[in-house]
């Protein structure tokens, strides 16, 4: 509700209560009564159609990121997917985009598991704040605390994503799962020592 619509609201209803005042205690004539009664009825009026205003605001804002991702082709077999002005891979999942711009606006500090899409593979990790390149067209970027710019996501490669401020997974691929460890070898190989040479350790 604004500020003028809530004073709409408050002045209708002031005069429609010195009215009723004036009705009931003072006594007045039939044109007063009148006056009273348009005057309660334009308040519930305008409460209602302020209170429906509201809930398709409310809808339509729920439904506007579906709505504005659209497609754009840059060149042949270049097509991309561009939300508020933010150009993403096409094959990103829409929830990803619609992720990556809240993360951006509430500038979360954010840790991007890169991996395999196909099979929920992670193959390596990143943290940093997500920001949007200068120039078109505009990227998105993952930069670090302090730094004046940032490289390009992969979008199209994350496999989840944890808001680290909230220790939170915010996205995860439907069959994530980290790449085995491989045992540990040494860096060194030895050698076998030659036939017939005995080795004697001290003490």
């Amino acid at each position: 509700m604004s500020t003028l619509s809530f004073f709409v609201r408050v002045t209708l209803w002031a005069v429609a209560g010195i009215f009723f005042f004036r009705v009931v205690f003072v006594g007045t004539s039939q044109g007063e009564i009148v006056v009273f009664v348009l005057l309660v009825i334009a308040a519930l009026l305008h409460s209602w159609f302020d209170k429906k205003e509201f809930s398709v605001l409310i809808r339509d804002h729920a439904m506007e990121p579906v709505a504005r991702i659209k497609k754009v082709i840059l060149g042949p077999g270049e097509s991309h997917q561009v939300y508020r002005d933010t150009y993403y891979h096409r094959d990103t999942p829409k929830a990803v985009v619609h992720l990556l711009d809240t993360l951006r606006e509430k500038y979360t500090h954010t840790q991007i598991h890169y991996g395999n899409v196909e099979t929920g593979r992670e193959e390596h990790v990143v943290t940093g704040y997500l920001e949007r390149s200068v120039g078109s067209p505009r990227v998105m970027l993952l930069i670090q605390l302090g730094e004046p710019g940032g490289v390009p996501i992969l979008d199209h490669h994350i496999v989840r994503l944890v808001e680290l401020d909230k220790d939170w997974v915010s996205y995860q691929h439907p069959t994530y799962h980290q790449q085995p460890e491989e045992p540990a070898t040494d860096p060194v190989p030895r050698r076998p020592p030659p036939a017939g040479l005995s080795i004697r350790v001290k003490g």
